[in-house]
């Protein structure tokens, strides 16, 4: 698999928890989180990664497990529903493609409309046809009782190695889809990135139209993250060169005329510099008014690597820079922001720092809360796995089985 697939983040659970979870505050002094159950796949194997990528909403969530075996194919991929009973969350269905092969890696992105009704799995090194690692996305609908596979999602002008389905977002309502080919060639560019909008006709989702930088250029990976809300999509370049800064990177908010979808912003970071990977990570908040970007390879000071995440507010016309987020006890190489989630109502922004260690457990891996004050967002709290360990990376062990964490404000 690419260098790319090695650094996807493999965090928590809690990165999507904020969004569905009713909070309760005494105080800002007094608010804390505690972690209340671990998730294990019942059938997980060492080297599976449970937990590689996650999403929640209404009351369930999916966990994606793209290194499992399905019979004889090793790699094919699988994805774990979990529902909430009201005080802990149980296995309820396992997805598998109907037409998964070895190495799909099936479940690398998930993500979940917000009444639930439908899952979207990427599995970006499917096969298609002769095109290998083409990739390909897979909707499952829910019937009232359990989710079925629906459609297949591919690109019209798919290549060899183009890794559609490596990020995927599900709109507000369910109308529309964002899935990201970062490694598609656009004309003579070499793995420029390409974005695919699919739009749902009443039953099925076709797709609808292709997004390409108006800038782009060789081993920009546009569409490496995504996300799309109400008529905005937002698409990180992580590898974009910004003036003679290479790989700082950026993001591209297209809008919808009612017709088509065209450019309308780049984001670039103030203070960026060479190697950032600005928009590694991207985030819309649930009304689009605010943007989350993180930059995981920014240097802190003398920290090489420590990450940051950067703010950007809607004016009502466009979006401006508004706040940098830097964890207060930040080392070299955590790689904080490598994930990135904004609470339904904006107050809380949770981070993931998967490479931090802890008390001397090198990539041990934190997660950072910060809450908005009414004016800007203060960290609040960090988060620790109690069964930590070096290696693991908050949530998911490269080299073992994985789990997922879930914690709840106390």
């Amino acid at each position: 698999m690419k260098q790319i697939l090695l650094f996807q983040i493999l965090l928590i659970f809690l990165i999507t928890f904020l969004n569905s979870f009713q909070f309760k505050f005494k105080n800002e002094n007094e608010f804390d989180w505690i972690q209340k159950q671990i998730l294990i796949a019942n059938d997980g194997k060492v080297g599976e990664i449970f937990g590689y990528s996650l999403d929640m909403k209404a009351n369930y969530c999916v966990i994606g497990s793209p290194y499992s075996t399905v019979g004889n194919n090793s790699q094919q991929g699988k994805a774990y529903i979990y529902e909430n009973n009201g005080t802990n969350w149980d296995l309820i269905q396992i997805l598998i493609a109907n037409d998964g092969k070895a190495s799909d890696y099936f479940g690398t992105s998930v993500s979940i409309s917000n009444d639930g009704k439908f899952i979207l799995i990427g599995s970006p090194y499917a096969k298609v046809g002769n095109n290998s690692e083409q990739g390909k996305a897979y909707i499952f609908q829910n019937n009232g009782t359990n989710w079925n596979q629906k459609q297949i999602l591919i690109a019209n002008d798919g290549n060899t190695f183009d890794n559609f389905g490596l990020s995927i977002s599900i709109s507000n309502d369910d109308s529309l889809i964002l899935i990201g080919s970062p490694y598609s060639n656009v004309g003579n560019n070499i793995q420029q990135g390409k974005a695919y909008i699919f739009q749902n006709n009443g039953t099925f989702w076709n797709q609808y139209q292709i997004l390409i930088a108006n800038d782009g250029k060789d081993y920009d990976f546009f569409a490496i993250s995504v996300s799309i809300s109400n008529d905005f999509a937002l698409i990180g370049a992580y590898w974009a060169d910004v003036g003679n800064n290479i790989q700082q990177g950026k993001a591209y908010i297209f809008q919808n005329n009612g017709t088509f979808w065209n450019q309308h912003q780049i984001l670039i970071a103030n203070d960026g510099g060479f190697d950032d990977q600005f928009g590694r990570s991207v985030s819309f908040s649930n009304d689009s008014s605010l943007i989350l970007i993180s930059a995981p390879n920014s240097n802190v000071g003398e920290n090489e690597k420590q990450g940051k995440a950067y703010i950007f507010q809607n004016n009502g016309t466009f979006w401006n820079q508004k706040q940098i987020l830097i964890a207060n006890d930040g080392n070299t190489f955590d790689q904080f922001g490598l994930s990135i989630s904004i609470s339904n109502d904006s107050s809380l922004i949770l981070i993931g720092s998967p490479y931090a260690p802890v008390f001397g457990n090198n990539t041990q891996g934190k997660a950072y809360i910060f809450q908005n004050n009414g004016t800007f967002w203060n960290q609040i709290q960090i988060l620790i796995a109690n069964d930590g360990e070096a290696g693991n990376f908050f949530g998911t062990n490269n080299i073992d089985q994985g789990k997922a964490y879930i914690f709840e404000p106390f």
